[in-house]
């Protein structure tokens, strides 16, 4: 086993009451950023990402033809970032920069995706508030450990 930063395109393992316990995925919208999502969270509250080696999996197939559940807006995919944003990053600590990068990369699309966030203002500030009372660990301490510097 091999600790990593991030979950990227895996399979994934953990204990349910743990996933439950940060509270998942909750408050995305489709498909995007959810491996970057839950890796914060993971690190955030003290725990890690672990790389399984010699891991094997089934999969199963979709039929032909089908477009499967990843299909995702431009709209949900700026969402999900923003969302992202607003529940797991303090205010400041380079905030503003990633929020122009977020409207840089998806200019059509930004707009109605920060309006989306705006009408579930309440429930993302209910979120960030338990978030950040069972973080164990804060940004800098994170990037410190996951950016040699």
């Amino acid at each position: 086993m091999i600790p990593i930063d991030c979950v990227l395109g895996a399979a994934y393992a953990g204990d349910k009451s743990y996933y439950e316990y940060i509270h998942g995925l909750n408050g995305l919208v489709g498909y995007g950023v959810d491996e970057e999502f839950l890796s914060l969270k993971y690190w955030l509250t003290g725990s890690s990402c672990i790389l399984v080696k010699d891991f094997e999996v089934g999969h199963i197939y979709r039929e032909k033809n089908t477009p499967g559940p990843f299909v995702r807006s431009r709209i949900d995919a700026c969402y999900n970032r923003l969302y992202l944003l607003e529940t797991l990053f303090p205010p400041g600590l380079l905030k503003d920069t990633i929020d122009e990068r977020i409207k840089a990369t998806y200019s059509a699309a930004y707009m109605d995706a920060k309006k989306l966030i705006g009408d579930k203002k309440e429930y993302i500030e209910k979120e960030r508030s338990y978030l950040k009372s069972i973080f164990a660990s804060d940004y800098i301490e994170i990037l410190s450990r996951l950016v040699k510097i």
